[in-house]
């Protein structure tokens, strides 16, 4: 399914029913608005359940400081 959203147009995947988004990077501004600095070019496919990452991916080493 597809159609047009405030962010212009979207398609769910069949798949697994979530939905293709152009990600931003923005900086808030003053106004509580954001100031868009980076933007994709293309749609990124969902992957809700983290298929394509392993578990290194999301565990880190933390240290406190001293």
């Amino acid at each position: 399914m597809e159609f047009d959203a405030p962010q212009g147009r979207v398609r769910i995947d069949p798949s697994n029913h979530h939905t293709c988004l152009f990600p931003r990077i923005g900086i808030a501004n003053e106004d509580g608005q954001f100031t868009i600095v980076r933007e994709a070019t293309r749609a990124v496919h969902p992957d809700p359940y983290l298929i394509a990452h392993s578990l290194g991916d999301w565990t880190l080493s933390l240290k406190t400081p001293q």
